[in-house]
């Protein structure tokens, strides 16, 4: 930390919001925030990981706010939903939102990674929240491969798709998951990102992407690929 830590924190939720008000617009079905520092290991009274404010609870709240009270839906609906694809759990996230119908949150990451005490298959919500959280822990190196992230990818997508039916994503975006970063113990090259952004924007619903790791002299690279698959038709 630094004398400069909160201010920049502060700044990455206002970042984070204005993302929210573009979306709310109509006119920007796709946005993408620089926050950092990133957010989604933060809890209402612990931080870690770099992490200090939840951007995207604060994101995913602030837009429900806007969306006021869930009326005439279907019951499973959840109109707002966070994707996590960090390489690390996003404890803060889930932790927040655990006993939640909106927002709904999955992640993809490594398994038995840091923090290490959550990010399990098992742990589905409680009470409202039960079945609107869902983990999809992945083996790390040297068992990782770029198959089996692509179609936990794609099984994420379809549980969002078919059981929650969100009218808004978002997504705690980790670049950590890139093979040459080193935090991360995945093994996704530079392409691949192209790819994960290409099945997001298949799901035909505006996104909130909010950056969370990614720590490689690649970082730039990655993004830009990401934002090309989330541009594509």
């Amino acid at each position: 930390m630094s004398k400069h830590t909160f201010r920049s924190a502060i700044a990455a939720v206002h970042l984070a919001l204005r993302g929210v008000d573009l979306l709310l617009e109509g006119s920007h079905p796709t946005v993408f925030a620089l926050t950092r520092p990133p957010g989604h290991h933060s809890c209402r009274s612990l931080a870690g990981g770099y992490c200090y404010l939840n951007n995207a609870v604060i994101a995913a709240d602030y837009l429900l706010e806007k969306l006021g009270p869930l009326t005439g839906q279907d019951d499973a609906q959840s109109r707002v939903v966070i994707l996590d694809l960090d390489f690390h759990h996003g404890n803060g996230t889930q932790s927040l939102t655990y006993n939640k119908k909106e927002p709904a949150y999955i992640s993809i990451h490594g398994e038995d990674e840091y923090p290490y005490y959550t990010g399990g298959a098992d742990e589905k919500g409680v009470g409202e929240g039960e079945g609107y959280n869902f983990n999809l822990p992945l083996a790390a190196r040297p068992n990782s491969n770029r198959d089996n992230y692509v179609g936990a990818l794609v099984s994420a997508l379809d549980i969002i798709q078919t059981k929650w039916k969100p009218t808004y994503l978002l997504v705690s975006m980790g670049f950590d998951t890139f093979w040459k970063d080193p935090l991360g113990a995945f093994e996704l090259d530079v392409d691949d990102y192209r790819v994960i952004g290409r099945h997001i924007r298949s799901m035909g619903v505006p996104v909130l992407a909010l950056l969370e790791g990614g720590y490689s002299d690649e970082l730039g690279d990655l993004v830009v690929k990401f934002l090309e698959g989330l541009q594509s038709e």
